[in-house]
């Protein structure tokens, strides 16, 4: 029993080591990617608390295996082997799947139609939907399209776009009114994207369809870029008035996404 309690131990310590060894390597990868022109090995002895010998270590063992390369004399960056792993998760990542349990707890938490939307030109394409108990009046499902101009999701979209996207995707656009609230001006409308952009989230007052309002905020991908917007929805009276409680949700949702699709804040 002591010998087999020995060896248990010998075994923790061991796993514990390991760990210790791979978190490290790990530790000076993400540096390496934080930096846009390189590290040398003095630096990543600052930033790791690691002895300049170990630093020398553990890069030479990524070198072997291409995770690491030597830029100049002195300085090193990641290797073509992360950006293959990189290639390969990219390619596995379905944004509605990944997004799913998010959009299913924020329609819980805030008993309103969560959609999960993507721009496709000057329009949006609903992804996904998730729907409350109870049964609103709105035209959106899966697949469908709606404007961007008056959508909360479109109007999340367009304004994270880079100028030189948004401007082409405006020059282009017919500003219809669907409503008496529809913004049908343009200047108005880049004013608005400006807020937007500012602030974080979207609103839109029965901009599309009267009498629902929405509440949505952009989700961004590992490069920065907006890739998908999220919103709540629901009728007037319940959200009108309580736009900072909604907008407190879906940003908290809409982050959660983007951390898992890789951002790390915008570049």
């Amino acid at each position: 029993m002591v010998a087999k309690n020995a060896t248990t131990e010998s075994d923790d310590r061991g796993c514990g080591r390991a760990s210790r060894i791979v978190l490290r390597g790990l530790t000076i990868l993400e540096h390496l990617a934080n930096s846009r022109e390189g590290l040398n090995v003095a630096q990543l002895a600052a930033f790791t608390g690691l002895h300049r010998s170990s630093v020398y270590r553990y890069l030479s063992a990524l070198m072997e295996q291409e995770y690491v390369v030597r830029s100049d004399d002195s300085c090193y960056e990641l290797g073509p082997r992360v950006l293959e792993l990189a290639t390969i998760v990219l390619e596995r990542t379905d944004v509605r799947q990944l997004a799913r349990s998010a959009l299913i707890r924020l329609c819980e938490e805030t008993e309103a139609t969560v959609h999960l939307s993507q721009l496709n030109g000057s329009e949006v394409v609903y992804l996904d939907k998730v729907e409350t108990s109870r049964t609103l009046p709105l035209h959106s499902r899966i697949g469908g399209r709606a404007p961007s101009y008056c959508t909360g999701v479109g109007k999340a979209l367009l304004a994270h776009l880079h100028p030189e996207q948004l401007e082409l995707i405006l020059a282009r656009l017919e500003l219809n009114a669907f409503t008496d609230n529809t913004i049908v001006e343009r200047g108005q409308l880049r004013r608005e994207l400006a807020s937007i952009r500012d602030v974080g989230y979207a609103v839109d007052s029965g901009e599309h369809e009267e009498g629902i309002h929405c509440v949505a905020a952009p989700v961004f991908d590992y490069k920065g870029e907006v890739v998908v917007a999220i919103s709540v929805t629901d009728i007037k009276r319940k959200i009108q008035g309580n736009e900072d409680w909604y907008a407190r949700m879906v940003k908290r949702a809409a982050d959660e996404i983007s951390h898992r699709l890789g951002y790390r804040g915008r570049k």
